[in-house]
Parts: C-alpha cells; sequence; structure tokens
C-alpha cells in the first residue's frame, strides 16, 4: 500500500529532513513504528523543494504479504 501527502508549502532542504530524522519527535517517531510493525518491509520517504513543497511516502505491506509471527511479534513489542 501507498500513501502519498503532498503539499505546497515551503519546503525543506535535505540537511533540515536530516535534523528531524536525528533530533525530532514525529519522524522519528513514524520511523520507529514503521520498524517495528513491518521491519524492512515499509519505507518513508521524503522529498522536498525549497519554495516548491514536500512530497512524503509511506509504503506498507499488504495484510496477506505479513506472517502471523510478524503480528504476534507486534503485540509484544508494542502492546
Amino acid at each position: 500500500m501507498l500513501l502519498v501527502v503532498r503539499d505546497t508549502g515551503l519546503g525543506a532542504s535535505l540537511g533540515e529532513i536530516a535534523r528531524g530524522r536525528a533530533h525530532g519527535v514525529g519522524l522519528r517517531n513514524i520511523e520507529e513504528r514503521l520498524r517495528c510493525y513491518y521491519g524492512e518491509r515499509a519505507r518513508l520517504k521524503i522529498e522536498s523543494v525549497i519554495e516548491r513543497g514536500t512530497i512524503v511516502e509511506i509504503r506498507l505491506p499488504l495484510a496477506s504479504q505479513l506472517g502471523t509471527a510478524n503480528f504476534n511479534a507486534r503485540e509484544r513489542k508494542v502492546g
């Protein structure tokens, strides 16, 4: 499944995005949750151009692509 969010705001530099991933709460939290729930099967991609906007893509595996073991492991880690 692919979720895409686009905006036409101010955009962000690569450095600003990297700082957000390293030191911010939001991006780091999303990436950790994706990793916890889906492992390497999920992706968060951010593309941004100053003064043109930002596109964020989140790729998630379909439920049919996940085994029961993944859901049980997720419940132990998160629940």
